[in-house]
């Protein structure tokens, strides 16, 4: 058989799989697979999948814990506030609105160099600051009777 025929019966047999209309019957299907090593493999393949699929069950909470977690950010936003930094972000913001004022002027030719300035001021400004700039807070766990 061609090529084009196995993918045919691949996508069918997905198709029946997932409950959809196939191009091409169960029997045909069958038919092919018993002549064709490398489609048997891959229906034997697909079925596999599914059944490992199937096994598995979606875990449910039944604490509610939507409360804690807001408290918890609102904590972390609390406590990362910080007026020195607030005035770090500020000075960068000055410093790109200046270059980009500069930029736009009549007669400014910029070459590469020039361009890269913006990447470099952020890199430099978050590379003194030792700050990373997206922050993720591994402060937050989930407490309570979970997995039961």
């Amino acid at each position: 058989m061609t090529e084009e025929y196995c993918q045919k019966v691949r996508i069918s047999a997905m198709a029946i799989l997932d409950g959809e209309e196939p191009f091409l019957s169960a029997r045909e299907i069958a038919k092919h697979a018993e002549t064709c090593a490398n489609c048997r493999q891959e229906l034997e393949q697909q079925e596999q999948v599914l059944g490992l699929l199937n096994e598995q069950r979606r875990q449910s909470f039944t604490e509610d814990v939507c409360p804690r977690i807001a408290a918890a950010i609102h904590e972390s936003a609390i406590r990362q506030t910080d007026p020195q930094q607030f005035c770090a972000f500020a000075l960068l913001a000055l410093i790109l609105l200046v270059y980009k004022l500069v930029e736009v002027l009549p007669g400014f030719t910029a070459g590469v160099v020039v361009k890269l300035v913006p990447v470099a001021t952020v890199i430099v400004f978050f590379t003194l600051l030792k700050e990373n700039p997206i922050k993720i807070n591994h402060n937050l766990r989930l407490q309570g009777d979970i997995g039961k």
